[in-house]
């Protein structure tokens, strides 16, 4: 009985190493299975704070993009502004021009001496040659002033292209601009999918651990 009572002792002792050594074994692998869940949820709250930036930086380039567009649409409307004052400008030059043209052509066929001559002999009196020196000095007035009207407008013109020229090049670099912040947009945009990925891989992991 003595040697019955001593196997049975060693049984049961064996039986609770081996419990033990299963017990242990569990326990390792429920502690490995937490440091694994730990780590996919700190690699989740990292990328979390990834795409929070990345939507900080999408929300600006939205802005920017904004206020670009915004920008172009000014400078489109101030282009189109200065193109029409330059075809009114135009315009006014044809007509000046047109008028001192036939000016000249008249002066060609009778100039200013003989019609001054003319008017001396064919003068009833002094009274009339008074009134027609006026009336020369009049026209040679009058064409003066178209004269220096059109130099005015051929200044405002050129001002005007200038002004047009220094537009159209902001507009230019506007539309450059726009294009590189929609390309940063759409890269942002890209990054963002790409955390949410991982966000959904790693959230998938935890839910097979579990």
């Amino acid at each position: 009985k003595i040697e019955q009572n001593k196997e049975k002792i060693n049984d049961l002792q064996k039986e609770k190493q081996g419990v033990q050594a299963s017990k242990k074994t569990v326990q390792e692998e429920l502690d490995e299975l937490a440091a694994m869940i730990t780590s996919r949820l700190q690699e989740i709250q990292v990328v979390q704070l990834e795409i929070d930036k990345v939507n900080s930086e999408i929300a600006v380039y939205q802005q920017e993009i904004d206020n670009i567009k915004t920008s172009i649409g000014n400078l489109t409307k101030k282009i189109e502004v200065k193109e029409q004052a330059i075809k009114e400008q135009e315009a006014k030059q044809a007509v000046i021009e047109e008028s001192l043209s036939l000016r000249l052509r008249t002066l060609y066929k009778s100039d200013y001496k003989d019609r001054f001559l003319a008017l001396l002999f064919n003068s009833e009196g002094l009274a009339d040659f008074i009134a027609g020196i006026t009336a020369i000095a009049k026209i040679v007035q009058v064409d003066n002033s178209l004269m220096e009207d059109l130099d005015i407008i051929k200044s405002n013109i050129k001002k005007k292209k200038e002004e047009l020229a220094l537009e159209a090049k902001r507009l230019e670099d506007q539309t450059n601009q726009l294009s590189i912040k929609q390309e940063s947009y759409k890269a942002a945009l890209g990054i963002q999918e790409e955390k949410k990925s991982q966000i959904d891989a790693a959230m998938a992991e935890i839910k097979e651990l579990e």
